[in-house]
């Protein structure tokens, strides 16, 4: 009887919703029965609880509800029918607007599904623009991108992924991304549609290399949300013929040519703003680019004589007979300097049509504001020649939903900056001449356990750990500088660092026995936790962690055998367990308890990754996370300045090997 009811409450539905018939639920039914729990917050037009159901909904839930029998479903955004009976679990996130689901079937659905009937032990996900899904009988389908109709019946497999979407066309595109000539005159009769998904997958694998996420060539949840989240809108893909790349981001082929840099902005906007804090705003921004190179940079009151001029347009506008239009995600956007582009070389542009604030913080803030402070130094560093980083969590990456917590410029930003106008040269003071001959003599450690670089206002000093202690680099000449000092006199509450990992440029998780401290360099950011509270699927007798890795947005734990990865969720700043695995099975040639680990760019851009163990190093291919060939190495033992010989050879090899990436990194 209660198929029956169902179905013909589906046939009501159907009827009202596709011919358009003015049946509604509320016109046949409105109940609620036997201990039922409900939270409704925003109407809901009919609902019917039965037998021990919990339904929550948000937002504008639903035209008819009819859920039975130890039903548990949660509805965040306008779903306005649904049925759903005997043990199902349902999640939608966005205007599912009809929806049947019967016998065991768990389901999610993210976006836009208009019909969707599924029975019989279904697995079913999708994630864009289904309108019709019909399936039956033990099938396992996802679909990420516009089937209009799926009928699948019968034990299939079926994975959909059509290229044909206008909006990721458009912005693939107009951000230099997908080859038009090859997406739209490649191939015969026969091969047309295989050769434009073929150009189509290129141009995300280039999008997704270029932003430094997962190379999948589909557009996944990660992808799409890069795509449409707020972005700047300069596209690195038309930055110069003779641009070039070095190491974690562009230079422009022009630059300004003298030590003094004009500028002028039309504080005039939308946002309530006053001209005089946007004033103060980009004051402030210039001189975060002043304090690391030796630019000058002069406010001047006539916006034709500034080589940099700054305004607030609409969506739609122009300059000159340019039209300089902003789509749909994009804040700002500036040009690059001396590019015979005039009047626009070096010029920045913000979006009045989006939502500004004076804080520091960024689109994450709850007022759905977006830092101008934030946005204005991004912006200048493209008007001073700098492209974008792929590197997360720098100024200068092209995703705004990246700057979590920056408020300063990165390492990243500076050698990009520093690379196109030299390093800042500060007036030399008598205090400044000091007649050094002999260092002191140190006592060398006896295993080095961890590495990691802090920033001392504009300089980044090199720490090395060894249990308790830590030492000073000296990048100068290879040899410890200074040491030992206690771990817990400058990292309070640390006793001893069994592994380091920096999260962006100066966020920095310290291992110690079960527990972790986070600092932003040597200010405390979060209190000691327990291993197993911030890094999940660990119990909480987890300890003594042998080495940590940052790459990207993921992080590697390593002890004895074995390595587990987490990725960071953007939206919640917290890491999620994606596996755990033994290190012989994806780091072909390592070998296990290792003793330490840090990343490498070279000048060529590829990555590698260093370990140590014992007297040897190993250096790994992040392309493929094999071994090179001709390793381990053993570490030298040249250039160290220490008392201790019998610790000598491991450690000052660990130094020097250090100490001239890091040497050769910083004249790059």
């Amino acid at each position: 009887m209660l198929i029956y009811r169902n179905f013909f409450f589906v046939i009501v539905s159907l009827m009202s919703t596709n011919f358009g018939l003015p049946i509604s639920f509320k016109d046949l039914v409105e109940t609620e029965t036997n201990e039922s729990e409900t939270e409704l917050t925003t109407k809901s037009d009919v609902l019917i609880l039965a037998e021990e159901s919990i339904a929550k909904h948000t937002t504008k839930p639903n035209d008819g509800l009819i859920l039975t029998e130890e039903t548990v479903i949660e509805h965040t955004i306008k779903p306005e029918v649904l049925i759903s009976t005997e043990e199902t679990v349902i999640e939608h996130t966005i205007k599912p607007e009809v929806l049947i689901s019967t016998e065991e079937t768990p389901m999610e659905y993210t976006t836009e599904l208009d019909v969707l009937i599924s029975t019989e032990e279904t697995t079913v996900e999708h994630k864009t623009q289904t309108d019709v899904l019909i399936s039956t009988k033990e099938t396992s389908m996802e679909h990420t991108t516009q089937p209009n109709v799926l009928i699948s019946t019968e034990e299939n497999t079926i994975v959909t992924q059509p290229y044909q979407n206008p909006i990721y066309e458009n912005f693939f595109i107009q951000n230099g991304y997908l080859n038009t000539t090859c997406y739209y005159n490649s191939g015969n009769d026969d091969s047309f549609e295989h050769d434009k998904s073929v150009c189509f997958s290129q141009a995300v694998k280039d999008f997704q290399t270029h932003l430094g996420l997962e190379v999948t060539g589909e557009i996944n949840p990660e992808t799409r949300r890069f795509i449409l989240n707020p972005r700047c809108g300069v596209s690195d893909k038309f930055i110069g013929m003779n641009s070039m790349r070095k190491r974690n981001y562009l230079i422009h082929d022009t630059t300004w040519t003298n030590s003094t840099v004009t500028w002028f902005v039309d504080g005039r906007n939308n946002n309530g703003i006053l001209p005089s804090e946007v004033r103060e705003i980009m004051q402030k921004s210039f001189q975060k680019w002043a304090d690391v190179t030796n630019l000058n940079f002069i406010e001047v009151s006539n916006s034709d004589s500034a080589d940099i001029r700054i305004s607030f347009q609409k969506s739609s506008h122009n300059v000159g007979q340019t039209d300089q239009d902003f789509s749909k995600e994009v804040y700002a956007h500036a040009f690059y300097p001396r590019t015979n582009q005039e009047p626009l070389d070096g010029d920045c542009h913000f979006n009045d049509d989006k939502k500004f604030s004076t804080g520091n913080y960024s689109v994450a803030h709850s007022s759905g504001k977006i830092s101008l402070f934030l946005i204005a130094i991004h912006e200048i560093g493209h008007s001073l020649g700098l492209g974008h980083s792929h590197i997360q969590g720098t100024i200068m990456y092209e995703n705004y939903e990246q700057m979590h917590h920056v408020d300063d410029l990165t390492h990243y930003d500076i050698d990009g900056i520093q690379k196109i106008y030299g390093r800042k040269v500060l007036p030399v003071t008598n205090d400044s001449i000091m007649a050094t001959t002999v260092r002191p003599k140190v006592v060398c450690p006896t295993t080095v356990d961890a590495s990691v670089q802090i920033s001392e206002g504009n300089i980044k000093k090199t720490l090395v750990f060894n249990k308790e202690n830590y030492y000073v680099l000296n990048s100068d000449d290879f040899g410890i500088a200074e040491g030992p000092f206690s771990v817990s006199s400058k990292f309070a509450g640390v006793p001893y660092v069994d592994a380091v990992f920096t999260r962006g440029d100066k966020f920095h998780f310290f291992f110690y026995g079960d527990s972790y401290s986070v600092f932003k360099n040597y200010s405390l950011d979060i209190a000691p936790r327990k291993i197993s509270d911030g890094f999940k699927n660990f119990d909480t007798s987890f300890r003594d962690v042998d080495a940590a890795l940052s790459i990207d947005c993921h992080v590697f734990l390593f002890k004895g055998d074995y390595y587990w990865k987490y990725t960071l969720e953007l939206s919640s700043m917290q890491y999620k367990f994606d596996y755990e695995r033994k290190i012989s099975t994806h780091w072909k040639g390592l070998p296990s308890s290792i003793n330490g680990a840090f990343k490498w760019h070279d000048v060529h851009e590829h990555r590698k990754i260093y370990f140590f163990k014992g007297s040897e190093y190993y250096r790994v291919n992040v392309e493929n996370f094999e071994v090179d060939y001709g390793y381990p190495m053993k570490l030298s033992d040249s250039f160290l300045k220490c008392t201790s010989k019998s610790s000598k050879r491991l450690f000052s090899s660990f130094i020097l090997f250090t100490s001239v990436l890091l040497t050769v990194w910083s004249f790059m």
